[in-house]
């Protein structure tokens, strides 16, 4: 009959709480301190032994199989008087288990570290509006409209028309090299403009010329349906925004699984948005990078401009402006209609931190099907290097990513030692590497959470499927032989918790369910 104490780490699973050595109702705080203090990970920061911050907490229920954080767990009691004997906190009771929550301090250092870089973004932020304003000033002056527009020292672009504004820009940044892959954009709709092109009922875009477009590095741009329709539903949502009710989020989120074409729909859109705007009223497109301050900058089908996102910050305060952001590690969130294209990976960065706190206008786009796939390896002449029934082998075994259905094979076999074995193997490596990190069922439990930790490799075998309206999704094994094979690396025992947890996670998980309840069912009958 006594009391048990048992501590855990903040950020650690609950099945790792330890009792602390030689601790009773006897001693007092500072002596349970300085017993968690030697049990501190190596790999933590351990400070002195005072400094600890102790919680006596109750986990509630649904909370076993994950991290155990502060913001967790209710709180009962801080153990804050070092002097404060263990037994008057705590009186006796019959086998009474007590669960201590320990959160190690941030070290002073890092404190430091943290101030200095809130500082340096601080100071960065101010000399970004102050060479943006010099810049802008001159541009104005060389494009003729300081009359118009500059006033008191100040300057107010709103005030120009639009074909006014791609004069203006055409006075800021850099001439764009014959040789930038990005020109291609701005060649691709002029002529498709000057054809009369459907560009709406098109599946595939090509390149002029020798041409090749930027980060798909192809003469050829496959058009999936679901661009065409998330296309028209963005243009739709800004026309439905009031650009200045301040209550209104001009930011939209695309995401989905990595490799599935995320930066091509910024293409797309890019290319569609020149091609299908009146020659009057010419759209300005910002174009920001994966290269954190590159921008290529496109005044209708009249201007394309390179240069940093300083030089045209102006027009990102302009409601009018589109401003298409490649998953740039720096991206501005402005009054400009925004298009940030970003992996869940990417998007659980620090640097993305703020982007997904303030904007909550998301959509997702899926996995190839076999059927896209087959369409696309038929119409992109490069991918007909590979045999289509390695196309469908690989769509069966790893899912519809074609960056490693189509992609990986044809760079494989391009290379004059490249065997069909080769690209099959080198188009699998990601799913190997993700099936062996699977070392247990907690391992399974941050993959199916898609917790942060867990994306790099939990996006190889764990897909994001789209609702149809594109706005919600749910979570499916990017195979049924990817399910089989996970269900088939867990012990019996591991099974049901794991059942358990899917269901408790409702909709968004339930089409993982099926290959563990298929491996129980066998089980079932083996016992039998």
């Amino acid at each position: 009959m006594t009391v048990h104490f048992y501590c855990l780490f903040e950020g650690e699973y609950k099945s790792q709480a330890f009792k602390p050595k030689g601790i009773s109702l006897s001693n007092e705080v500072d002596d349970l301190k300085r017993a968690i203090q030697k049990r501190i990970p190596k790999d933590r920061y351990k400070p002195e032994a005072r400094y600890l911050i102790l919680r006596h907490v109750s986990i509630p229920d649904g909370k076993d199989e994950s991290p155990i954080m502060l913001s967790d767990v209710v709180i009962e009691m801080e153990l804050k008087d070092p002097m404060k004997q263990l037994g008057a906190l705590f009186p006796e009771d019959p086998d009474r288990a007590i669960l201590i929550l320990v959160c190690l301090p941030v070290p002073a250092q890092k404190k430091k570290k943290e101030k200095r870089n809130r500082d340096d973004d601080e100071e960065r932020s101010a000399k970004k509006v102050r060479s943006s304003s010099r810049t802008i000033k001159r541009a104005i002056a060389t494009a003729g409209f300081t009359e118009k527009v500059v006033a008191k020292g100040t300057y107010d672009i709103s005030l120009l028309s639009s074909e006014e504004r791609v004069r203006l820009l055409d006075a800021l940044g850099q001439d764009v090299g014959k040789t930038e892959t990005f020109i291609s954009l701005f060649n691709t709709a002029i002529q498709l403009r000057h054809i009369s092109a459907n560009i709406e009922e098109m599946d595939r875009i090509s390149a002029p010329g020798d041409a090749r477009f930027p980060v798909i590095d192809s003469k050829d741009l496959y058009i999936r349906k679901s661009y065409q329709v998330l296309y028209k539903e963005i243009l739709g949502h800004y026309e439905r925004t009031d650009p200045h009710d301040p209550s209104a989020r001009n930011q939209v989120i695309v995401t989905g699984t990595s490799g599935i074409g995320k930066s091509a729909f910024l293409l797309y859109f890019a290319i569609r948005l020149l091609v299908e705007s009146a020659e009057d009223n010419p759209p300005i497109i910002i174009f920001h990078t994966k290269r954190r301050k590159a921008c290529f900058a496109f005044g209708g089908c009249s201007s394309v401009r390179f240069g940093s996102i300083e030089e045209f910050m102006p027009f990102l305060i302009l409601p009018d402006t589109w401003y298409l952001v490649d998953s740039s590690k720096d991206p501005e969130l402005s009054l400009a209609k925004t298009i940030i294209s970003v992996s869940p990976q990417t998007m659980s960065s620090e640097k993305y931190k703020l982007v997904d706190e303030k904007v909550p206008w998301r959509y997702y786009l899926g996995p190839w099907s076999l059927e896209e796939l087959t369409d696309c390896w038929c119409k992109i002449a490069r991918f007909q290097a590979i045999p289509l029934s390695l196309v469908e082998e690989l769509y069966s075994e790893i899912g519809g990513i074609p960056t490693y259905v189509l992609e990986t094979p044809t760079k494989i076999l391009a290379k004059r030692t490249g065997t069909l074995q080769d690209a099959k193997s080198s188009s699998c490596q990601h799913v190997r590497e993700a099936l062996k990190n699977i070392t247990g069922r907690e391992v399974l439990f941050q993959y199916i959470l898609q917790q942060k930790k867990a994306l790099e490799f939990s996006s190889s075998l764990i897909h994001l499927w789209p609702s149809e309206d594109l706005v919600n999704y749910q979570l499916q094994w990017a195979s049924k032989s990817i399910g089989d094979k996970v269900a088939d690396q867990l012990d019996v025992d591991d099974l049901r918790p794991v059942l358990a947890r899917l269901e408790k996670e409702g909709s968004v998980t339930r089409l993982l369910s099926e290959p563990f309840f298929l491996r129980e069912s066998r089980e079932v009958r083996l016992e039998i």
